[in-house]
């Protein structure tokens, strides 16, 4: 049996890995675009995951880089630019002739968009002078939306992921990781003391995730999200580990390995039982 349901969130997990979509389908459309998380949902994919910082402003913004040059014509960083300023920038201009004029979407407009139809993984872009800021008003936006049971909220940033703990307590939170965290799995939870005491899931780099990791990884109550799972491979690999989520560039060809059925999980947000969280 896959399901863990002695594991925090099982409302939200499946008895499958999940299959989420890195910055929507960035090899049809461009990343971070709402064209880009529409084509995710017509390939079938479970959810999206996505970059989201603050604007000059204080307004929530969907993209990945620091700075704008990769995408657009402006070589200003996000934070420099209002949020009019953002909107004025076309992140199609290098992708295509079909996607010029293509703006940068705010989290309200995704979640308008797609709350009912995909899950979310929306990872924050933190600067340390605004990481509370944007803590407090990401939290906000999923709470305005009711997608508390619909979204998890990744970082790098721990202070960041506390700043959203403190912002609210019912949010699923992952803390992403390049190297092998220690999960302390030979300890009762409640004695656990290190960076993934107040989260529900460990995001890591899928290249150090096999059966044993996840293992310890259950075992000391955490989720397993894996990124950025590519190749055939990796994916069945990652399938065998038994992870709990599989972000992925490869949409079409994790189907092909997973089999999930396209689009399971349109339908209004679901709650979730207090004492499995």
């Amino acid at each position: 049996m896959w399901a863990h349901q002695n594991l925090p969130f099982p409302d939200f997990y499946l008895n499958r890995p999940l299959l989420f979509a890195h910055r929507g389908v960035r090899e049809l459309a461009p990343e971070n675009s709402l064209l880009s998380f529409e084509t995710a949902y017509a390939l079938g994919a479970d959810g999206i995951e996505l970059d989201v910082q603050l604007s000059a402003d204080g307004q929530l913004i969907i993209y990945h880089d620091k700075n704008l040059k990769r995408l657009t014509l402006s070589n200003k960083n996000v934070i420099e630019l209002t949020l009019a300023d953002l909107k004025a920038l076309d992140i199609g201009e290098h992708f295509g002739t079909a996607s010029r004029g293509m703006q940068i979407p705010t989290l309200d407009e995704v979640f308008d968009g797609f709350g009912k139809r995909l899950l979310f993984n929306v990872e924050l872009k933190t600067v340390r002078s605004r990481q509370e800021e944007l803590a407090r008003e990401v939290a906000a936006c999923i709470q305005r939306h009711d997608l508390e049971t619909r979204a998890i909220v990744s970082s790098f940033d721990m202070a960041g992921l506390r700043f959203m703990r403190l912002a609210a307590l019912e949010l699923q939170l992952g803390q992403l990781v390049i190297r092998p965290p220690k999960l302390h799995s030979h300890l009762p939870q409640w004695m656990r003391r290190g960076p993934m005491d107040f989260v529900e899931a460990v995001h890591p780099n899928c290249r150090f995730v096999n059966q044993e990791f996840v293992r310890k990884a259950h075992s000391a109550g955490l989720r397993v999200n894996v990124w950025t799972v590519n190749s055939p491979d990796e994916l069945q690999r990652m399938l065998d580990a038994k992870v709990d989520m599989i972000i992925t560039d490869a949409l079409s060809i994790a189907q092909n390995i997973i089999n999930p059925q396209p689009n399971v999980l349109e339908q209004p947000p679901r709650s979730h039982d207090s004492s499995a969280n």
